[in-house]
């Protein structure tokens, strides 16, 4: 979240939610919709700065960790598999030419 202009960072878990940013001299505080306080941080008057809690940056990562899981598992989707000698006749191919392999 950018206040003024620098950036504090917020729980990853107010994304996707409103939320409400309050700052005074003191601090920066951002509330979310029905879920409390999600960040509170020194307010800091330098300016372009990145101020992160270090517990949004764990949970942050972990979050970034199980979607890599998740987007890893298989899909189980049906595939039509077909024969080989389809695609040789499909393609004008004798297939009854073959090696003492079986090899066309």
């Amino acid at each position: 979240m950018r206040l003024g202009a620098n950036d504090y960072s917020v729980h990853p878990s107010a994304i996707g939610h409103r939320v409400e940013i309050t700052g005074d001299l003191e601090h920066v505080e951002v509330s979310c919709q029905g879920g409390g306080l999600v960040a509170r941080h020194q307010r800091c008057w330098a300016a372009h700065q990145s101020i992160t809690d270090p517990d949004h940056a764990t949970a942050a990562a972990r979050l970034r960790q199980q979607a890599r899981r998740a987007s890893l598992r298989p899909v189980d989707t049906p595939v039509e598999h077909r024969e080989l000698a389809d695609y040789d006749r499909a393609l004008g191919l004798d297939t009854d030419t073959t090696d003492d392999q079986g090899v066309a």
